[in-house]
């Protein structure tokens, strides 16, 4: 691929960080806390006596613990949301998560729309979410979300999803400006068929 490409397709996206919120951020720190704390307060404990054994036990209460986080914030760690000409993206530092305008119905800001969840797979350790969650207003519905105040409920014929970009209102104009394009170059495929 070629520069001038690449440089032309990063313009057409819209990028929308995700935003931590103070409960998000202090279930994580408290979780590191816990994670970290515990087998240092095992080799305290265990103090000078028995230097080879506290070595195995360092090993497998410090440096798991510490691949267990460096795990959960590759696989967790929402680290933004982009708006592009074929769907919304949740970025996180390995992978993508892609919701595309195909059957897309609605998008609307809802700051109420997590409230009552239950079920979330990651409950508040990198961010809020999974793909069975559920509650009375949405039902079932996936979650990719680090500040319930900024979320955005999209809505699809067979499923629900709810994000949390920074700034919901102008995330939501951008999304409908790619999503008019999108519906409107179906529209020209399905005239140029007939």
């Amino acid at each position: 691929m070629d520069n001038g490409s690449n440089e032309g397709k990063q313009r057409k996206l819209a990028y929308f960080k995700a935003k931590w919120s103070t409960r998000l951020t202090a279930t994580t720190v408290i979780g590191h806390v816990i994670f970290i704390s515990g087998p240092i307060l095992w080799m305290i404990l265990l103090g000078d006596n028995k230097v080879a054994f506290n070595m195995y036990i360092f090993l497998f209460l410090f440096v798991v613990p510490l691949g267990i986080i460096f795990f959960g914030i590759m696989s967790s760690l929402i680290k933004a949301y982009t708006v592009a000409p074929d769907g919304v993206y949740v970025l996180f530092p390995t992978r993508h998560v892609r919701f595309g305008f195909k059957g897309l119905q609605s998008i609307e800001a809802d700051p109420e729309a997590m409230v009552g969840t239950y079920r979330m797979i990651n409950g508040g350790f990198f961010c809020f979410g999974g793909k069975n969650c559920r509650n009375k207003r949405l039902g079932r519905f996936s979650a990719y979300a680090t500040d319930y105040k900024h979320a955005v409920v999209m809505r699809y014929k067979d499923h629900t999803a709810v994000i949390t970009p920074e700034d919901p209102e102008l995330f939501i104009k951008r999304t409908n400006e790619k999503w008019r394009v999108y519906k409107d170059k179906r529209n020209q495929k399905g005239k140029k068929k007939k």
